[in-house]
């Protein structure tokens, strides 16, 4: 999920992937294990059958495809996808991102292939 300006225009182009992540939400101590069907260079979206509140912060983990090690941003919640009463994820945006951070998700952004858990 990336952010708008204020016409409302996207400013980084998103990408439907399939990552394994692990969230962790300030309600739990537990990282839940999760699927990330869509990234950008500012935020993700994350399938998920629960999901925090609006404006929560997070931490989403990930293994970019060009990585050994995790990826590891903090996010804040800016949108609860539902379908009537059941939720179907949940969008983040990332917060503080490091010169290192973006060239992973740059280097993930252009990979073609589908990330396995």
């Amino acid at each position: 999920m990336a952010t708008h300006d204020i016409q409302g225009t996207r400013r980084n182009e998103r990408r439907a992937v399939d990552i394994a992540c692990e969230v962790m939400t300030s309600r739990s101590e537990l990282a839940a294990l999760l699927r990330c069907t869509d990234l950008s260079m500012n935020g993700a979206r994350i399938r998920s059958g629960i999901a925090p509140g609006e404006d929560e912060l997070v931490v989403l983990s990930f293994k970019p495809p060009s990585e050994r090690r995790e990826l590891t941003l903090f996010a804040k919640v800016r949108h609860v996808v539902r379908r009537g009463r059941a939720v179907r994820g949940f969008g983040v945006q990332f917060l503080r991102t490091s010169a290192r951070e973006r060239r992973l998700l740059r280097e993930a952004l252009g990979e073609s292939v589908q990330i396995a858990s």
